[in-house]
């Protein structure tokens, strides 16, 4: 005769995958705002000094910079100059793009799993079982799990490092347009309306970059969140970019996939994850249990309680069952709780 304990009352999920989620717009639009302000005020920094040399107000007509008597010294000195106040933008703004950084990640962060969670209790897990898994680790108000609050430092240096690029790189392309424009010769008074009209930041160029980082967060931080929910099958969803998009992408729409391993791309010859690539739209719907526990109680130890009080007075008033004609004997388990919340198949009560 072997005994068993009775396992909690099962009841059949509603939904079978989580919907998918998309990253926040209107973050992502914030973001290419503030990044292009940003950029177009350290261009103007660069421009102004630049005017502030050449005193341009000082000329008139068509008296250019080679007429001086030494054109090359000119042109040498100022580009060492150029180049010095590039290096002191750079740090100038070091403060205000690290603020950037944090705040964009933050953000991301905390809309992410916000609505990560909303769609986990609308697919029957409740908020007790993931606060039980998610420890107290918060961003913005919005508790996280311990695994995406960890991503949340590397993000942030990888979004200061990006803007910082963004930055000098843009400040470069001015740096070359003077010095080709003295270096011709060029007009003082023309030479003054073409730094004007090239220190405006791309604003497309901005929006790209922002769309491509804000889909790359909204799904790191989404997979950190559900593997450690233990959720790892996830079903590939597709989203059309918007001019063209990777014919590899299309074919995997609908294909289930494993979040720690990815899916393969012919095309790239390796596995990759949901906006991996660059300016990849795609998302996935992770697949959610098909059996839920009727409730799940966090107690102050942080272990998951999923008898009933009916469930606990007969646990301890042990059954006798008679052994299979098999001879196999039915599976233990531990203080009479499933041993996983996640299996496929999980055992029915006796």
């Amino acid at each position: 005769m072997v005994t068993a304990r009775p396992l909690p009352n099962l009841r059949r999920r509603r939904r079978k995958y989580r919907r998918a989620i998309e990253a926040n717009v209107g973050i992502r639009n914030r973001y290419a705002r503030e990044i292009t302000n940003l950029i177009n005020n350290s261009n103007k920094l660069l421009i102004d000094f630049v005017k502030c040399e050449l005193k341009l107000s000082d000329y008139q007509g068509e008296t250019t910079v080679a007429q001086d008597a030494n054109p090359f010294k000119t042109l040498a000195d100022l580009a060492k100059k150029a180049t010095a106040k590039i290096a002191g933008i750079t740090v100038t703004l070091g403060a205000r793009i690290k603020s950037l950084a944090q705040w964009f990640t933050n953000s991301m962060t905390a809309s992410t799993t916000g609505a990560q969670v909303d769609a986990l209790n609308k697919g029957g897990l409740s908020a007790e079982y993931i606060r039980s898994v998610w420890t107290t680790n918060a961003i913005n108000g919005q508790y996280v799990s311990p695994e995406a609050a960890a991503l949340v430092p590397q993000i942030i240096q990888a979004q200061t490092s990006l803007i910082t690029r963004l930055t000098s790189d843009d400040l470069l392309r001015i740096q070359t347009a003077i010095a080709e424009s003295l270096d011709r010769g060029v007009p003082i008074d023309d030479l003054a309306r073409m730094l004007e009209s090239i220190q405006g930041f791309n604003p497309r160029r901005a929006q790209l970059v922002a769309m491509d980082q804000s889909n790359k967060i909204n799904i790191a931080i989404q997979r950190a969140n559900d593997i450690s929910l233990g959720l790892t099958q996830a079903v590939w969803i597709h989203v059309p970019g918007q001019y063209t998009s990777r014919e590899t992408h299309l074919m995997m729409d609908g294909q289930g996939f494993d979040l720690r391993v990815g899916m393969y791309d012919p095309d790239v010859q390796r596995s990759v994850q949901c906006a991996e690539l660059p300016y990849c739209r795609c998302v996935y719907r992770v697949g959610l249990p098909e059996y839920l526990p009727d409730r799940i109680n966090a107690g102050r130890n942080g272990q998951l309680d999923l008898l009933s009080p009916t469930q606990k007075a007969a646990q301890s008033q042990p059954k006798t069952i008679r052994r299979p004609k098999s001879n196999r004997t039915a599976p233990k388990t531990t203080n009479g709780v499933q041993s996983s919340l996640f299996a496929t198949e999980p055992e029915r009560e006796k």
